[in-house]
């Protein structure tokens, strides 16, 4: 809004190198890997462990 109306941001918006490189990280695997419909709903669903 202040940006729109020719003032300065309220906080300043600079990510540091290590949460840069976080979202990075991120934005690789969601693009490069995409998981296929079952592996999605596999995903999705809560992992219940057997009892032996």
């Amino acid at each position: 809004m202040n940006r729109s109306m020719g003032f300065g941001d309220l906080y300043p918006f600079d990510l540091v190198a290590r949460v840069r490189r976080k979202l990075g990280f991120v934005h690789d695997i969601v693009t490069h890997a995409p998981l296929t419909l079952e592996e999605q709903i596999a995903a999705a669903r809560p992992q219940i462990e057997e009892r032996t």
